[in-house]
């Protein structure tokens, strides 16, 4: 095929739309984009073949590019100029070469078929000439930074370019060699990083002793890596990626040192829990419980802290998986000591509640009794005051069988009965008196029984007084009795004296009458004896009573030693918890700032143990209340007693002094109307007495022991806010 230097560059119109479909810059700074495009665009390389020279003289290639290069005017005429300016333009470099037919006539058809040494020797020497003018002089692909282009790089362009062409977008130079830039820093980067954890991995063995020697291949690696990213980087002079492999070997030097530790705190807690077997196995059998058992403990846990300070290969953590370990064991023994020492307050406490249960019921029981033999004295004077009707209905009948010319006799015998039966009146009176007295006292023996539950040393001190209340009652009742036979007695005389003035024909009446006397004293004399036995049974009831209060001393001072015992364990486990807190305290101010938090949680678990010791406190404080409490209890007992005994004197001697007064006046026959009103008089003024020393009681309680109650209880309730 045959060509002249119009069809060539006719066929090179291309170049003159370049710059519509290829920028240099993003953006338009000024420069003329001739240059730009010659900045970056390769040498350009002209192969011709087969073309022949209108003026028939010999010219080399690159004379006859440099003369269709030229500027001519006929070539301005025809449009063709602005080829000529593109390639002067956009390619400062030129270069031509031609090249004959490889072969002649018909072998052209089939010149894929035929050997190289088939080809002529003149076109063989053109080809060897191009391919060494492209495998030597021409220059490597170079960017606009000047870094020249690798095949990765070339892909990568490639790849850009057509995706810019593909969406129909300008491709623009800059820009994808800004993205091939970016990717190869990034890739040298992640390069670097790789190499350095490959290293850190085959040099580093888990842990190690210091982190010194963690640095110190850190450091190693680190040079080496920045070393392979320098070499592997774009851009040398940009600064960007080498903050970001900087920061990349942070975070990688950081995770070593995490796994350093992490490997520390493995190693460190198998050997901890290897050295604890042995001291487990004893606190199991419950060896450091016993007295002595903190400096056992003590002792052991120094053997096994220098036998874990002897093992090698412990790493960075070492110091502070021992001192945590420490912390959490000391914790635990605290808390099993503590739980021992609960335990054992409640053992005891148990112990006393069934002791004061046990009391409470022989309290129960003896109140049972006591009821049971006031019924029996009830239904005893009831049956005496029985007999004592039918004696004076029977008297009544034979004073009616008496014959009319005794009639003053009978009247003086009427009123004889009359007296009587007024004075018996009166003695039912006074009985009806006692017996409303002694329900009165079982109506307070029981309110008393109910409120007892709450305080046993106030139900015992009412069962005293109540006891005493009822000797005076009886003795009340026996000077009563005593007035009624002096009485009686007096009648007797009177009617004796009667008897002996009537005739010899009322021998008969007066035989009855001695026998209705011997009757009267026989049932004087049953009344007297049924006295002394119910005497008898009461104070065999007291004698048991005082049997039953020395036991409950006896148990009470037993448990109160058992107490004692119990609160010099506990304040000894006491002194061995804080001897163990002491311990730990030294420890914990050996620790260094990172240890805080932990310090916190100790802090925490102290403040429990102090709440638990708070209520222990408590509890020893609730019974030295009790104790005081049963002080006062004790103090009021004597002071009732004494008080008690007071009123019994004072009635007694108002009672004496009013019988000698009735005496008086009836030896000098005042009159029966004004005896009988006297005797009214001292009934009621009985009757006044009894509710004074009540009153007298209540006021007592309400001046003297509600004020100490209310106290103990602000005391207590003050102690446990």
């Amino acid at each position: 095929m045959r060509t002249d230097s119009h069809t060539m560059l006719g066929s090179l119109c291309l170049l003159t739309d370049l710059r519509n479909y290829v920028r240099v810059r993003a953006q338009a700074d000024g420069t003329d984009p001739a240059d730009e495009f010659a900045r970056v665009f390769p040498d350009f390389v002209w192969v011709v073949r087969d073309f022949r020279l209108q003026d028939k003289q010999p010219i080399s290639a690159d004379e006859y590019l440099d003369q269709i290069l030229r500027p001519q005017f006929w070539l301005i005429l025809q449009g063709n100029s602005k080829v000529q300016h593109c390639l002067r333009n956009f390619f400062p470099h030129h270069k031509m070469f031609m090249l004959e037919r490889p072969v002649a006539g018909k072998d052209m058809a089939q010149l894929e078929m035929l050997r190289e040494d088939q080809l002529q020797p003149r076109f063989r020497q053109q080809e060897e000439a191009f391919c060494q003018h492209i495998w030597k002089e021409a220059p490597v692909k170079m960017l606009l930074n000047g870094s020249p282009v690798t095949g990765r790089m070339l892909a990568c362009l490639v790849e850009t370019y057509v995706a810019d062409i593909s969406n129909g977008s300008v491709p623009c130079v800059e820009s994808v060699h800004t993205v091939v830039a970016e990717a190869e820093n990034n890739a040298a980067v992640e390069a670097a990083a790789a190499e350095y954890r490959r290293g850190m991995e085959q040099d580093l063995v888990l842990p190690t002793a210091s982190l010194n020697a963690l640095m110190a291949v850190h450091q190693n690696w680190k040079k080496h890596a920045i070393t392979f990213f320098l070499s592997q980087a774009f851009d040398k002079t940009e600064q960007l990626y080498q903050a970001l492999l900087m920061d990349k070997l942070e975070v990688a030097k950081e995770e070593f040192c995490w796994r350093n530790e992490k490997a520390s705190e493995q190693r460190c807690c198998e050997l901890l829990k290897e050295l604890w077997g042995d001291m487990e196995l004893r606190m199991q059998r419950g060896d450091y419980m016993v007295p002595g058992g903190m400096w056992l403990f003590k002792k052991d846990l120094k053997r096994m802290q220098e036998e874990y300070k002897r093992r090698p290969n412990k790493g960075v953590k070492a110091e502070e998986v021992l001192e945590k370990f420490l912390r959490e064991k000391g914790l635990e023994m605290t808390e099993t000591w503590i739980d021992r020492v609960d335990q054992q307050c409640k053992a005891v406490l148990a112990e006393a509640t069934a002791a004061t249960q046990a009391v409470e019921k022989q309290l129960q029981e003896q109140q049972q009794q006591q009821q049971g033999m006031l019924a029996e004295g009830t239904a005893a004077k009831k049956a005496m005051e029985t007999q004592l009707q039918e004696q004076q209905q029977q008297q009544q009948g034979m004073l009616a069988e008496g014959t009319a010319a005794k009639k003053a006799m009978e009247t003086q015998l009427q009123e004889q009965q009359q007296q009587q039966q007024g004075m018996l009146a009166e003695g039912t009176a006074a009985k009806k008196a006692m017996e409303t007295q002694l329900q009165e006292q079982q109506q307070q023996q029981q309110g008393m029984l109910a409120e007892g539950t709450a305080a046993k040393k106030a139900m015992e001190t009412q069962l005293q007084e109540q006891q005493q209340q009822q000797q005076g009652m009886l003795a009340e009742g026996t000077a009563a009795k005593k007035a009624m036979e002096t009485q009686l007695q007096e009648q007797q005389q009177q009617q004796q004296g009667m008897l002996a003035e009537g005739t010899a024909a009322k021998k008969a009446m007066e035989t009855q009458l001695q026998e209705q006397q011997q009757q009267q004293q026989g049932m004087l004399a049953e009344g007297t004896a049924a006295k002394k036995a119910m005497e008898t049974q009461l104070q065999e009831q007291q004698q048991q009573q005082q049997g039953m209060l020395a036991e409950g001393t006896a148990a009470k001072k037993a448990m109160e030693t058992q107490l004692q015992e119990q609160q010099q364990q506990q304040q000894g486990m006491l002194a061995e918890v804080t001897a163990a807190k002491k311990v730990v305290k030294k420890q914990l101010e050996e620790q260094q700032q990172q240890q805080q938090v932990t310090l916190a949680k100790v802090t925490a678990a102290q403040e429990a143990a102090e709440a638990r010791l708070e209520e222990r406190q408590q509890q020893v404080m609730l019974a030295e209340v009790t104790v005081v409490m049963k002080v006062v209890e004790r103090q009021l007992e004597e002071r009732w007693q004494q008080w008690t005994q007071q009123l019994q004197e004072e009635q007694s001697l108002v009672l004496s002094q009013r019988l000698e007064e009735l005496e008086v006046r009836l030896q000098e026959g005042h009159g029966r109307e004004a005896a009988a009103l006297q005797q009214v008089e001292l009934t009621q003024e009985e009757e006044q007495t009894v509710p004074s020393w009540r009153s007298t009681l209540l006021k007592f309680l309400d001046k003297v022991v509600v004020p100490i109650l209310i106290r103990v209880v602000n005391s207590i309730v003050n102690n446990a806010a």
